[in-house]
């Protein structure tokens, strides 16, 4: 996944765990023991399948649906 940190898209290795289709839980590195994200990190969840790491972006808020 990416998560952007200082103006860039920096790529980041996870092992998914549970999902409910809306969240999922990230587990622990099993080398490291680490979770690989902290809280409060911006993670991509569109418009990322052309990213490589280390690429410089600007987030630009998707309007939610029925605000006009």
């Amino acid at each position: 996944m990416f998560v952007v940190k200082s103006g860039r898209a920096q790529w980041v290795y996870n092992f998914p765990g549970r999902s409910n289709g809306f969240e999922t839980e990230v587990l622990p590195d099993s080398a490291s023991g680490q979770i690989p994200l902290v809280a409060g990190d911006t993670v991509l969840i569109e418009g990322h399948l052309t990213l490589t790491h280390d690429a410089p972006g600007k987030l630009i808020a998707k309007q939610e649906r029925g605000s006009q």
